[in-house]
């Protein structure tokens, strides 16, 4: 299943989910889960990628989702106002899978974490080549063609967000796709906002693809 949302806070994706413990960076970042990692054909062209230090999750990584900011940067160098300033593509697996990844013993817990991050890099890989738009233009009415590749981080997880009084969530592995709202224009090769009604568009078939995907599993070579 995948599940799109406008960001509304970036500092949410850097400091603790309610009930966290002590450590702001915890949830998404900390010990208990795996730390993020660049992610997109966008990140990868800007010579980002590997794991995210929480230097660079403070640092550029914020300032190229919140404020439209690339790597060496000082300025924006989105071209027009982005009313949202990210995307946050939630990619989450079965409750079985979830399961056999939380308790299972340590090649099974392997083969369902590496089945989930191929899916997810498959469904991305759509979401990627099919929202190749962005918007130009007053209110953002004219739409144009983008360079393909989005520009953000991956956080997988092992656990649902935890509830009031709780320290720890439900098995539930799952990854964060969270993107900057910005993409390079194919005409003049200006970053404007994309056209994020095709991330929804999209959704439910990106969400099949990342079904298929993880039902196949990785090959043999692969494990």
């Amino acid at each position: 299943m995948i599940k799109v949302t406008a960001i509304k806070d970036v500092d949410y994706y850097t400091r603790k989910a309610a009930g966290c413990r002590d450590d702001p960076l915890e949830y998404y970042l900390g010990a208990k889960e795996s730390p993020g990692r660049w992610a997109g054909a966008g990140s990868e062209r800007l010579g980002l990628s590997g794991g995210l230090t929480r230097e660079a999750a403070d640092g550029e990584f914020k300032r190229l989702v919140e404020g439209g900011i690339l790597p060496g940067e000082s300025v924006s160098s989105a071209q027009e106002q982005r009313t949202v300033p990210g995307w946050d593509l939630t990619v989450s697996t079965p409750k079985s899978v979830s399961i056999l990844a939380g308790v299972g013993d340590a090649h099974v817990s392997a083969m369902a974490r590496d089945a989930h991050e191929a899916a997810t890099a498959a469904a991305i890989g759509y979401m990627e080549r099919s929202v190749a738009q962005v918007r130009r233009g007053d209110g953002g009415h004219r739409i144009e063609a983008a360079v393909p590749g989005f520009l953000g981080a991956s956080f997988r997880h092992r656990e649902a967000r935890p509830t009031a009084g709780c320290d720890c969530g439900d098995p539930q592995l799952h990854s964060h796709v969270v993107i900057a709202n910005m993409a390079q224009s194919a005409v003049d090769g200006k970053w404007l906002a994309i056209h994020g009604g095709l991330l929804f568009d999209h959704q439910k078939t990106a969400g099949y693809i990342y079904q298929a995907e993880l039902r196949r599993g990785p090959s043999p070579a692969e494990t």
